[in-house]
């Protein structure tokens, strides 16, 4: 019996190496089955790695970094500046958590102008802090760098530090600025209105010997009853083709530059009234309704006049338009 006992160990010590040697193997094949690959991502010296301290960092604090070469640690993980895994599964985001950090340094270039909160309400780089008060109010005007639609005044000479002779801001006027029709009518290319050629016809139909002066709501009536064959026209017109034109119409034939009259140079009209008379607005003043606006081409200002009262009023004269619509 001893004997039998004696030969099966043999036989069982020496099939143990056997035995642990398919375990190992068993084990190992588990392991590439579970976790993929052991191979190495790249051949030696390729730049296609990643550190765990780029991966630490793009985490933490959103640092790109590029792949390089693998490089054999010089320190152990967690020692001097280097973070080991336990680091880097700190700093991945858990879900439903806050991310927290320090804000960086950022550089704002702060625009001149007026500030009522973190957005200005006006940029102007002329403004200066040393000679604004508080509580003085001003009334600027900003858009100094393209032209603000409203047209030109006519003024080119420089009579002080950014007046509108040395700014000249504003829509250029075109060139030319008029066009005589050769019909008794003159285009302005600027508003393309058509205005008639002779700024002091008198008669029109029905108001034969027309002269000032003149009240508002007569010189209303007066307009619309222009037409061909009166006041030097041959353009088929006919009765209320014409009208009298709105203040700012009217001031826009103004050229700011010149007096007596207060027109563009070469402009091609005819009798145009250069005294302070003015001629009438379709415009009622709005603080007095019996009162309306007129402007004057000795000087080009606007004024406000009486409606009804024609030897009382400045404004005294008509100058028919159409078009404009």
């Amino acid at each position: 019996m001893k004997t039998k006992l004696s030969t099966m160990w043999q036989h069982f010590t020496k099939a143990l190496p056997l035995v642990l040697i398919a375990m190992l193997l068993a084990g190992t094949v588990g392991v590439m089955a579970a976790t993929g690959t052991i191979d190495s991502p790249a051949a030696p010296g390729s730049t296609n790695s990643y550190t765990l301290e780029d991966i630490y960092q793009r985490l933490d604090a959103g640092t790109a970094a590029s792949q390089s070469t693998f490089t054999e640690p010089s320190v152990a993980p967690g020692t001097g500046t280097m973070h080991d895994l336990n680091d880097i599964y700190n700093a991945i985001p858990a879900e439903g958590s806050d991310l927290t950090g320090v804000n960086g340094s950022l550089t704002v270039n702060i625009v001149d102008g007026i500030y009522r909160s973190k957005t200005a309400t006006a940029n102007d780089s002329n403004l200066k802090a040393d000679n604004i008060y508080r509580g003085i109010p001003i009334f600027g005007v900003t858009g100094t760098l393209n032209p603000s639609g409203i047209p030109k005044t006519g003024q080119t000479v420089d009579h002080g530090f950014q007046d509108d002779g040395s700014m000249e801001m504003g829509v250029a006027w075109p060139n030319p600025r008029f066009t005589d029709n050769g019909d008794g009518t003159v285009t302005d290319h600027l508003t393309n209105l058509i205005w008639l050629k002779d700024a002091w016809c008198k008669d029109v139909p029905g108001i034969i010997g027309y002269s000032p002066p003149f009240s508002w709501s007569p010189a209303i009536t007066w307009a619309s009853k222009v037409e061909d064959g009166y006041c030097g026209l041959t353009d088929g017109s006919n009765a209320f083709d014409w009208r009298l034109p709105n203040v700012r119409e009217l001031q826009s034939l103004v050229d700011y530059s010149r007096v007596n009259p207060a027109l563009p140079a070469g402009h091609p009209f005819i009798n145009v009234h250069p005294g302070p008379g003015g001629y009438w607005s379709s415009t009622t003043n709005g603080n007095l309704s019996t009162w309306a606006w007129a402007v004057s081409f000795d000087e080009g200002f606007v004024t406000t006049a009486e409606k009804y009262n024609a030897f009382f009023s400045t404004a005294r004269l008509v100058w028919a338009v159409r078009g404009g619509n």
